[in-house]
């Protein structure tokens, strides 16, 4: 008796890549939906919001430059040799740019601001879509 099939690590990442990208989606218009035009916090909406953002937005700065940490595939590399080598520093990139959209658009919808949570999802699926596993294995 074989035991079950699993998975080659490109297949996974790219698995993995689509539920990081899509969740922060279905999570922020769910908020949006639920809080939409009101103000829950209303001191979100002051200094301490936007020292916030500015906390996320430096995150965001990281996590591009992280992207240029992670090397493209080599020539004759395998596919599944490179995913080995890298799944760590791109779960780790993809992590935190979602915890980063969630914090961001959590407290901008709280705090009133749905444009600013807009803003931040869009700053977010095009770090994702920049950073997906075509674009980082070079493919």
């Amino acid at each position: 008796m074989t035991g079950p099939s699993q998975a080659s690590p490109s297949t996974m990442v790219r698995i993995i890549h689509v539920a990081l990208t899509v969740a922060p989606v279905f999570v922020i218009a769910a908020l949006w939906i639920a809080f939409s035009g009101r103000t829950i916090a209303p001191a979100l909406g002051g200094v301490v919001g936007y020292a916030v953002y500015l906390g996320c937005a430096a995150v965001f700065a990281l996590g591009f430059w992280w992207r240029t940490r992670i090397p493209s595939r080599a020539g004759g590399l395998p596919e599944a040799d490179y995913w080995r080598a890298t799944m760590s520093k791109a779960l780790l990139l993809w992590g935190t740019l979602e915890a980063v959209v969630m914090v961001a658009a959590a407290i901008a919808i709280l705090a009133g601001q749905a444009a600013v949570a807009g803003v931040a999802l869009m700053i977010y699926l095009t770090l994702m879509l920049l950073s997906s596993p075509g674009r980082l294995a070079g493919e």
